[in-house]
């Protein structure tokens, strides 16, 4: 039985960061848009795989979407390459 949204928090910041991964190919892609480093998006891609029991930020991404933490708007948004993040 998989967990429900209520036992798996992700900070906002993991949030973004797990939406964009479905619409960037790469962590750096992904760390420009954040104005971030790439370690540290592979840190909280990392962070969330792990909070999220899966091993692939494609599994993590799925799962997301499933428990509601990521919805469709949100991967609309960020596949709009001047959304503010």
């Amino acid at each position: 039985m998989e967990e429900s949204c209520k036992e798996i928090v992700l900070t906002a910041t993991q949030v973004r960061v797990v939406a964009l991964s479905g619409v960037c190919d790469k962590e750096s892609d992904i760390a420009k848009r954040l104005c971030v480093s790439p370690h540290t998006v592979h840190s909280h891609l990392k962070t969330i795989e792990r909070q999220l029991r899966v091993k692939s930020r494609a599994a993590a991404l799925g799962k997301a979407v499933r428990l509601g933490i990521v919805t469709a708007q949100m991967l609309e948004h960020a596949a709009a390459e001047n959304y503010p993040y």
